[in-house]
């Protein structure tokens, strides 16, 4: 089964509660979403109950401010759906952590240092595969660097490790 990918709209929390989400009809079809009844929705480690209602001749996703927020999303993200019928879940991403051994705040076009370069290029090309990545350094608990800025997020789904290996330092 194809799993789409959608881009994420934010919308003011006075017009959309934060346990409704609008998806593109066509979407729903594709996944066999049930409309209007509750389902599980998951990114990365977050887990919320919602609702999902059909936009006709709309391919994208709509959710509150204060859901986003809570997410860790930003407007226009693109993010790839799998729905299983199962667990009524609705399951965004792949949500990716990637240990680097340190940040660099203070220098903004070189917030990684020498692997700067390959975070954007791991940006871009999770962003095409509709996954979802953030960098996060040792030790740092609740705030991550978000496309280039710091932010907090949830647990991801798989974590990878950028950090030089304790032990090849004294490989010689």
């Amino acid at each position: 089964m194809s799993t789409p990918k959608v881009n994420v709209q934010i919308v003011s929390s006075d017009i959309l509660s934060d346990d409704v989400l609008m998806l593109g009809e066509s979407v729903m079809k594709q996944l066999k979403i049930p409309a209007h009844q509750p389902i599980s929705l998951k990114f990365g480690a977050f887990r919320h109950s919602v609702t999902l209602v059909p936009v006709p001749r709309f391919e994208g996703m709509r959710m509150s401010q204060t859901l986003s927020h809570r997410m860790g999303i930003h407007s226009g993200t693109p993010l790839r759906l799998q729905y299983r019928t199962s667990g009524r879940t609705l399951a965004l991403g792949p949500l990716i952590g990637v240990l680097v051994s340190r940040s660099f705040p203070h220098i903004p076009d070189k917030p990684f240092g020498d692997i700067t370069l390959f975070c954007r290029e791991l940006t871009t090309a999770c962003r095409a595969q509709g996954a979802y990545v953030y960098f996060f350094t040792p030790g740092v608990s609740g705030q991550v660097r978000i496309r280039w800025r710091a932010g907090c997020i949830t647990q991801p789904d798989g974590i990878g490790c950028l950090c030089p290996h304790p032990m090849s330092s004294t490989i010689g």
